[in-house]
């Protein structure tokens, strides 16, 4: 009898943590997804950009993201993850210098080729950001190659935004376009 207890909440455990993730990205009528904790809105497509997967980097499912690929120019990941309750610069400076560093300590022989600040304007409200820019020798489309990678991080309220972006180096200027309209069209609500 005690076996079949467990054996019980065992399925369904499983069977909540299923229905979790199901519900995690509702489906909209257009193609689009919505993540239900943030209420961020993921078009199927943005510009040259079609929507990949979705991953989930929490049990609560606040922490995800979302690939967009331009073909095989360019990979991109949108990540929405859960900010603290404190307010202030100095909060995004940090999450900004965190990110960075992933990046610096994530790859070999990676070059921080510049740094800035970046503002976003959407539905009338501006979000100041910061964005670097890296190269770094890597494979890309199955091929060793010398890229570029870009890095953008804001904060909506409750939560902080990432883009990581990277592309051939050989195609910086057409890949710098596609992701500067990518950030430009997009509204995350």
């Amino acid at each position: 009898m005690r076996t079949l207890l467990i054996v019980c909440f065992l399925f369904i455990d499983i069977a909540v943590a299923s229905t979790s993730r199901a519900t995690l990205f509702e489906k909209l009528p257009d193609g689009r997804i919505r993540h239900s904790i943030s209420g961020f809105v993921f078009p199927s497509r943005i510009g040259a950009f079609e929507r990949a997967e979705t991953r989930q980097y929490n049990q609560a499912g606040s922490d995800v993201s979302v690939a967009y690929n331009a073909g095989v120019l360019i990979a991109g990941t949108v990540y929405v993850y859960p900010a603290p309750q404190q307010q202030g610069v100095e909060v995004l400076g940090r999450e900004y210098a965190s990110k960075r560093a992933e990046v610096l300590h994530g790859h070999r022989a990676v070059s921080l080729l510049s740094e800035s600040s970046a503002s976003l304007l959407q539905d009338g409200r501006k979000y100041s950001g910061k964005r670097a820019y890296f190269a770094y020798r890597d494979i890309f489309a199955r091929t060793p190659q010398n890229v570029k990678s870009e890095l953008l991080v804001f904060r909506d309220g409750p939560v902080f935004i990432e883009y990581r972006f990277t592309y051939p180096a050989a195609h910086a200027e057409q890949a710098e376009k596609e992701i500067e309209h990518f950030i430009r069209t997009w509204s995350w609500h």
